[in-house]
């Protein structure tokens, strides 16, 4: 079966000035927001037909994961919740993951700037409007990355061996997490984790394979992003089933700064821009940055004791660059927003 073909770089501000006869401004925002439903139909439609979006080549040492809707996106959601939920959660830790990665590659938010929701496509379009800059220097690449990862194709025979295998075997790691993830949804009801835990577990594998999916449209050009213990067991347990490939330390780290987050940083991707903004900056703060995640060590993630211990042996190790931007804050508008954005 032929893969999908690059056809073109996918761009979200081009379509909406092409749209709405303008580029995306806080009055085209409000004028959006305000849209009647048969413009927004219309609107999401001129979206349509964009292929699966051209990656350009890698820059040598550039780590670039791709940051899809993963199981980890839906943890904490209850019954109601709106359906864009996820979506607004991996828009989050895209910039999250941001803070260490030098670039991403992530879902275009074209079904949530057409929401129903007038708040929800208002706080999408925002969203852009502030990103903007990271994707006209080539830190953001937009995708439709979820929608690739899910396509039936990747449902090969070797997949649900695995699925029945994982099943079956009741992995600690995985076992846990689920059990974590359903009861911060609010399930606490063993008949219903066992009658969740199948469905739970194909989404589960179909996230941690992901990666198989995009290096066949993108070789070479991205990197593996792992969200969560139970993918990176079901990761090892692939290797006997499909193409699993080791992790390089990089991909480690990144992992566990999803996972314990940076403690005082509030997603916020205007204060992402003004640190991206200086490279000089964004290197220094890097490096403090890996030091920091490699001196953590989490044997169990749902444990809010273990994180707690994480956050504070980080907070210290960042100590040295928070006592500099302190000192900087006057010269340099990026050293001021690794303060405001990530010390508060």
């Amino acid at each position: 079966m032929t893969e999908y073909v690059e056809r073109s770089k996918w761009n979200p501000y081009g379509v909406i000035e092409s749209y709405w006869g303008e580029g995306l401004s806080p009055e085209l925002i409000r004028r959006i927001a305000n849209a009647p439903e048969s413009h927004l139909e219309a609107f999401k439609a001129s979206f349509h037909g964009l292929g699966v979006g051209l990656i350009p080549p890698l820059p040598a040492g550039h780590l670039r994961p791709v940051v899809s809707v993963h199981m980890a996106d839906f943890v904490g959601q209850r019954q109601g919740d709106d359906l864009w939920a996820a979506n607004v959660a991996a828009a989050n830790a895209a910039l999250v993951t941001l803070l260490y990665a030098h670039e991403i590659v992530l879902d275009p938010p074209t079904e949530i700037v057409a929401s129903p929701d007038k708040h929800l496509r208002y706080a999408a379009l925002r969203w852009l409007m502030e990103a903007k800059p990271l994707f006209d220097r080539g830190i953001i690449h937009f995708a439709p990355v979820t929608s690739l990862k899910t396509h039936p194709s990747g449902r090969t025979s070797q997949y649900r061996e695995l699925v029945d295998h994982l099943v079956q075997e009741r992995h600690p790691e995985i076992e846990g997490w689920l059990r974590y993830a359903l009861q911060r949804s609010g399930v606490t009801e063993q008949e219903v984790f066992e009658a969740s835990r199948y469905h739970l577990i194909d989404e589960l594998v179909v996230d941690a394979l992901s990666f198989t999916r995009y290096s066949k449209s993108w070789p070479g050009r991205i990197h593996r992003l792992l969200r969560s213990k139970a993918e990176e067991a079901i990761a090892a347990a692939a290797i006997g089933y499909s193409q699993g490939q080791p992790r390089n330390s990089r991909e480690v780290r990144l992992g566990r700064l999803l996972e314990v987050g940076l403690p005082g940083f509030a997603p916020s991707a205007r204060a992402l821009v003004t640190i991206r903004q200086n490279d000089e900056a964004f290197a220094e703060w890097r490096h403090f940055l890996s030091g920091a995640l490699n001196s953590i060590t989490i044997s169990d993630p749902t444990s809010p004791e273990q994180l707690r211990i994480a956050r504070e042996v980080m907070y210290g190790e960042m100590e040295p660059i928070q006592q500099r931007v302190r000192k900087a804050t006057a010269k340099s508008p990026a050293l001021q927003a690794l303060k405001s954005g990530s010390f508060g």
